[in-house]
């Protein structure tokens, strides 16, 4: 399978990518990834942090990937977070 639109993109990264289309007027706001990143940003920290599943990463030729929590991760980076604490989704050790 092909690698889709933000696939191995990293976090920061999407999240400009997300924001230019946003300030252009070409972001597709029917898209449900789209709609769901833009709840958790315009909810802020309270919102974010109600989600009771942690977030999660996987490490892979050192580098992290996101397993759970895209969305809430990609909100964060809009609202300048630059670090993430997560769970390592095979351990279950707190990183």
């Amino acid at each position: 399978m092909a690698a889709l639109g933000y696939s191995g993109m990293p976090i920061v990264q999407m999240a400009r990518a997300i924001e230019s289309s946003l300030k252009s007027g070409k972001a597709d706001d029917a898209n449900p990834s789209l709609r769901k990143v833009l709840t958790f940003r315009d909810g802020g920290w309270s919102l974010i942090g109600s989600v009771s599943e942690p977030l999660a990463v996987t490490c892979v030729d050192g580098r992290w990937f996101v397993r759970e929590g895209t969305h809430r991760a990609v909100a964060m980076a809009l609202l300048g977070e630059q670090v993430l604490e997560a769970i390592d989704f095979e351990s279950g050790e707190l990183q």
